[in-house]
């Protein structure tokens, strides 16, 4: 078939070099962030797993959805 059949990452690699150093940049940075977004949602299940554990070991009968905004809040704005 010769070099007439060219893959996606080849076409991508193509185009990327003819970018300037700057969009580069950014486009390594969306695929960071791509990436990152993948981590993150296979992580979720661990945190779920993990509150689950949590309960149980505390002996806590239920968290409800105001007390778990008040600890979030307090978590993110505990001043250092």
């Amino acid at each position: 078939m010769g070099r007439q059949s060219v893959t996606r990452s080849e076409t991508i690699l193509s185009k990327l070099r003819r970018l300037p150093a700057v969009k580069q940049a950014e486009v390594l940075d969306f695929v960071e962030y791509l990436t990152s977004q993948k981590r993150r949602t296979k992580a979720l299940p661990s945190v779920y797993e993990y509150s689950a554990r949590l309960v149980k070991r505390k002996r806590l009968r239920k968290l409800s959805l105001r007390k778990i905004a008040a600890i979030v809040h307090n978590v993110r704005h505990v001043k250092d």
